[in-house]
């Protein structure tokens, strides 16, 4: 008989970006592979966002969906019970019966090349988390209006020192604006508080506050952007990737860290405050011309 290989995702402890890698890598693997994919745990229990008082708790119980690409029940728990694991390839071609000679589980799990193992499969990751996002959250994000300039501020398990100023996204804010010539619409994701943004909110004007502790909706907006202001965080490394937007990062925070690269027609560079750099501007107003 035929060996039978499955695909398990271990989608581990972290926040949804951090998630999101280990479940995308199985997602290209059964795709290249013909495999079935059990159907991932994405909800957990966590205190911090809780003793922090942050919108978003982490636990994830109400935003995916299952459906008939993955497998589910007691089907899934039989699986677990009957079959062994063995690990994930370095590479994605390998195929699974140079894994093992017998039927058995390829568990996916960690970070291990962030992106670039990803790189070139954007359509198919795209259309897989729009596939598992339930629908009141996907007519809610296509609903939403466009989104021209998205800053994502990273705040609430990060530390003070650890900040990237507010002056920063506020100087390329306007300077994108002064570009463009006009006064567009911001967005400013973030799980900060009203305090902590405030020198944002209050000075720059025309800035829409999004804090509603929904991760995977935010996720889908901020791939909308036309261009994103980032923050160190896989949550920005994955809106850059999806969305493929001109993104800005703070000096010392690099989008290729992640894997994610820049090029003649994708902008994604650090971008010290009060010196943008030589090709920053051909790319903002390239794609407000479109």
């Amino acid at each position: 008989m035929k060996p039978l290989y499955i695909c398990k995702i271990h989608t581990g402890g972290g926040g949804i970006g951090n998630k999101l890698f280990p479940w995308a890598r199985a997602c290209i693997y059964s795709y290249i592979h013909k495999l079935p994919v059990i159907f991932p745990v994405w909800s957990q229990i966590k205190i911090g966002p809780i003793l922090r008082s942050q919108k978003d708790k982490r636990w994830y119980l109400d935003l995916f969906c299952t459906n008939n690409d993955y497998i589910n029940g007691f089907q899934s728990l039989w699986f677990d019970l009957t079959l062994n694991n063995v690990p994930e390839p370095a590479l994605l071609t390998t195929s699974p019966d140079k894994l093992c000679d017998r039927s058995c589980k390829v568990v996916f799990e960690g970070l291990k090349d962030y992106f670039e193992s990803l790189n070139g499969w954007k359509d198919l990751i795209y259309q897989k988390i729009r596939s598992i996002t339930k629908k009141k959250w996907l007519i809610s994000a296509d609903n939403f209006p466009e989104i021209s300039i998205a800053m994502h501020i990273r705040r609430g398990d990060y530390t003070a020192e650890n900040w990237i100023p507010n002056s920063w996204y506020r100087f390329y804010l306007r300077h994108i604006r002064e570009l463009v010539g006009e006064n567009i619409v911001a967005y400013l994701f973030s799980d900060g508080n009203y305090a902590q943004l405030k020198d944002i909110l209050i000075n720059e004007p025309n800035v829409k506050f999004i804090n509603n502790g929904n991760a995977l909706r935010d996720l889908l907006l901020l791939s909308k952007a036309k261009v994103l202001l980032s923050s160190p965080s896989t949550f920005s490394a994955w809106a850059s990737y999806l969305g493929e937007m001109p993104t800005l990062s703070f000096p010392g925070h690099y989008m290729s860290w992640y894997g994610l690269k820049s090029s003649e027609n994708q902008f994604r560079e650090v971008c010290p405050q009060d010196n943008p750099p030589e090709q920053f501007k051909r790319h903002i107003l390239k794609c407000f011309a479109k």
